[in-house]
């Protein structure tokens, strides 16, 4: 995690989409702290089973990376697929801001015990 960590700034913002109630790391997640924050809920709740990068967009300031997952939650079983879109914005050589686009839906109904 040191490794991820040092690359952002200190006053960093960490985006997901989606309900917190409903997908555990969805929210907002402030600070180095936040973001490893984020990372151990990801991965108390899902195995990734696939994550590839498809393409880089540099725009200076701003990156954009698109990508797709394959990821099951631990504890429904229930796997989803979904592209996404990452957002980085740095400032001085570090990211300050991220923020996902993704498929929120097919996330929700990994998240819920099937019916």
């Amino acid at each position: 995690m040191e490794a991820v960590l040092k690359d952002m700034g200190d006053g960093i913002v960490w985006t997901h989409p989606g309900d917190p109630d409903q997908i555990p790391f969805a929210g907002i997640f402030e600070g180095k702290a936040g973001v490893s924050r984020f990372f151990e809920i990801v991965f108390e709740q899902i195995d990734v089973l696939e994550q590839n990068i498809k393409s880089f967009i540099d725009g200076g300031d701003s990156v954009i990376v698109t990508g797709y997952e394959h990821m099951k939650v631990k504890n429904t079983g229930r796997e989803y697929k979904s592209n996404w879109i990452h957002m980085y914005t740095l400032a001085d050589g570090k990211i300050v801001a991220f923020e996902e686009f993704i498929d929120t839906a097919e996330l929700v109904s990994a998240f819920n015990p099937p019916q």
